[in-house]
Order: structure tokens, then sequence, then C-alpha cells
């Protein structure tokens, strides 16, 4: 049982390589903890420029697990690569995720790294517009992103290459994220 679940991770992970290599506009989807921290991991691998995470909070369960966490380390090393990080809850704040940034942040001197609460208005307004009670979502460039439709479960949906979802994620992203709340 055990190697049967490896074997379908290692299928999943060739699978959206492959996606990713060819900037492909197919929809996969994403389920479980384990194949989160995949999907995370090559979307910051193939970012060029910019990642914006909409997120209850900056979960360390996810975002600590291999090999998110090495491609997250690996993204913040090059100090032209900018991260926006918008949370829901002041949950985690104390935590390692969050403390990496904040290392990130002071060693850089800029806002190229920057994490803020979102207020509850606008947090509504996003749930409202994506027509969803409760969700996450990550945009990577303009063209990338993986929607968390079930945050719980870690149930998603994504694309490496849809410039028009990204774009509707982007916009209600930037909209919150210029009214929310500064953390430090």
């Amino acid at each position: 049982m055990l190697e049967t679940r490896k074997l379908l991770l290692e299928k999943y992970v060739k699978y959206i390589e492959k996606l990713a290599k060819e900037r492909s506009c197919e929809i996969f989807t994403n389920g479980g903890i384990e194949y989160a921290s995949h999907l995370m991991a090559v979307l910051f691998r193939n970012t060029k420029s910019e990642a914006r995470l909409f997120c209850h909070g900056f979960r360390p369960d996810l975002i600590c697990k291999q090999p998110y966490w090495d491609a997250l380390k690996d993204y913040l090393k090059d100090d032209k690569k900018i991260l926006h990080v918008l949370v829901e809850s002041e949950d985690f704040l104390n935590d390692e995720p969050m403390e990496l940034l904040r290392r990130t942040k002071s060693n850089r001197g800029d806002d190229t790294i920057d994490f803020r609460l979102i207020g509850q208005k606008d947090c509504q307004k996003i749930f409202n517009v994506l027509n969803w009670a409760d969700c996450n979502f990550a945009v990577f460039d303009h063209d990338k992103f993986r929607f968390e439709y079930d945050p719980e479960g870690f149930k998603a949906f994504g694309s490496f290459n849809h410039e028009k979802n990204c774009e509707i994620l982007v916009n209600l992203f930037d909209e919150a994220f210029n009214n929310a709340l500064l953390l430090n």
C-alpha cells in the first residue's frame, strides 16, 4: 500500500513537472498535503519574478514539508524575486515559515518580501467574487496559479499557463493587499 502511494506521488510529480516545462494551459488537480507540497515546489521553481499567496495562515505543516520548504528557501535566495503573502488569521505568525520571511525581508532591506493581514471586508469580497465560502490561492508571475477550494484537505486545481484566471486572482489579491494591515 505504501509503495503504491509512493509510486502514485512520483507519477504525479513527473506529470506536473512536464506541464510546467511545456507551459501547458491544462487544468490539473491536486489533493492531499504531500501533493500540495510537491506542486508548490514546482510552482516556485518555475517562477521568474513574483509570487502572491492568499491563505488562512502561513501553515508550517504544509510550508515546512519537503520539497515545498526547500523550494521556498531557494526562491527567497534570489533577492530580485518578490513574495507577497496575505493571511486571514494571525495563526502561525511566530512559526518558522513566517520567521523565514521576516529574516529574508530584514536581510534584503526592501519590500520585495511583504506579508499582511487581510481585513474582513476584503476577505469577504474575495470569497464573494470567487463564489467560494473558504479558499486559498497562489499566483506565480501572471500565468501560473493554484486555487485551493478545500483548505483542510489541500484540494485544489490550477494551471501553469492560464493568464485569465491569474488576472482575476491578481486583481483581487492586489486590492486586498493594498488595504491590508502590515505585519512585522
